[in-house]
Formats: C-alpha cells, structure tokens, sequence
C-alpha cells in the first residue's frame, strides 16, 4: 500500500503473464503502457498524461482517475462492476478508437472527452456514467476518422447532474437504457 509503480516515460509493453497487484497505484503520466495482453488489477490505475493503448483488454477493478490522456488501440478499457473511475481535473480526455466499457461506475467532473476514430463507450446493465462536470463541456467530440459511439444498454444509467451545460457532438448515440437530467 502506497508504493506506485509510474509508466513515465518511454514505451513499455504488458504481454501475456504481466500483472500488476497490489494495494498501490500504478500510473501512466508521460509514457506510453502499451497492453499487449489481457490484464486484469484492482490496483488502483492513474491516467494523468501519456498514453495507455494496446489490443488487450485492461480490466480495472478498484478506484480509478483519469486526469488527462489518451486512451487508444484496439483493445478495451473495462470498468468492472463495483469499480469505479473519475474523470477528473480540467486535462481533456481522448479516447482514440478504443472501447470504454463501464459496468461500475465513472464520475465526470472536469475536462472535455473527445472521442476519434471509432471510439466507443458502452454503459452495459447496472453502470452508472454520471456527468457531474460544472463547466460547459463536450462529450465525445468527433475530430478525426470515425464517428465515435456511445451505447447505453438496458438497465445502465447516463445521468447528467449538476450545473452545466454538456454537448454530443456528431456522436453515434445508441440508447436501450436511461438518460437523467438532474
């Protein structure tokens, strides 16, 4: 417990085998974590810079932030249930053609998210995307490629509460599911 393992600088690959466990944090900050396999932790996982990508799925199940960064590749970010993941502090937020997929909880509270090339978040039965970001914002914004896509499934909440006024701009929206405006 409080030790942190940081991907700072250069690029470092998990492949098949890696684990990361623990009661610390593992971080990436300036550097890219590139998953080249699947990995599943409830380590506690910072994003704050950089770069986490791959084709492997990285499944976080404890409490999670993502500050600013890019998430990219083909594999998935799973959010697992009871886990949760802030995206917090005014960094912007860039999800470039990889999945998000919630089925805990993930907290907006500052920043924009932009969504490129094919980005994905899908709220799957039980998660919560709880927009909570004060300021006006955009929710996944197309720039580049693709048009980004955000599914929220039976039984799974997007609920935007708070002050502020949020934006989807040119964003697939699919939606089996609930949406709250508090």
């Amino acid at each position: 417990g409080g030790a942190v393992l940081d991907f700072g600088a250069f690029t470092q690959t998990l492949t098949a085998g890696a684990r990361i466990q623990g009661a610390g944090t593992f971080k990436v900050s300036g550097g890219t974590l590139d998953i080249g396999a699947d990995l599943t932790t409830s380590a506690v996982f910072s994003l704050s810079g950089g770069i986490l990508t791959g084709v492997g799925t990285l499944t976080l199940g404890g409490t999670s932030t993502w500050a600013s960064g890019t998430m990219s590749g083909t594999g998935r970010t799973v959010i697992a249930p009871g886990a949760a993941l802030a995206l917090s502090g005014a960094g912007s937020k860039t999800l470039d053609g990889r999945i998000l997929e919630n089925t805990g909880t993930v907290t907006w509270t500052g920043g924009n998210l932009y969504g490129i090339n094919g980005a994905t978040i899908i709220l799957r039965a039980g998660a919560l995307f709880d927009d909570q970001n004060p300021a006006s914002h955009s929710l996944m914004s197309a720039y580049t490629g693709n048009k980004p896509r955000f599914t929220v499934e039976t039984g799974a909440t997007l609920r935007k509460s708070g002050a502020g006024d949020a934006y989807l701009y040119d964003v697939i929206f699919d939606n089996a599911g609930t949406v709250e405006v508090d």
